[in-house]
């Protein structure tokens, strides 16, 4: 009898299936991704309080990605 694969295996082989595709800056602001650059700036800071470096810098990926695809918060830059 076969054993099953790890959870974390499986969910690796479902991630790197899916289609990465570049992001285009030009088109219009979308609200929900701001919202999760907000939240995952705020995730990022947490992470990077309690020592969570790696987990802080995955975060910190996301929050780019995110303020790309939805306009930077107000006041703010990537730079």
């Amino acid at each position: 009898m076969r054993s099953p694969s790890p959870p974390a295996a499986a969910s690796w082989s479902l991630m790197s299936a899916h289609r990465i595709r570049s992001i285009n800056v030009n088109n219009k602001p979308r609200p929900s991704a701001r919202y999760i650059g907000e939240l995952t700036r705020e995730l990022a800071r947490l992470a990077r309080t309690d020592g969570c470096e790696t987990l802080s810098y995955l975060l910190e990926l996301a929050t780019i990605e995110a303020e790309l695809m939805g306009g930077l918060p107000e006041g703010q830059s990537l730079s």
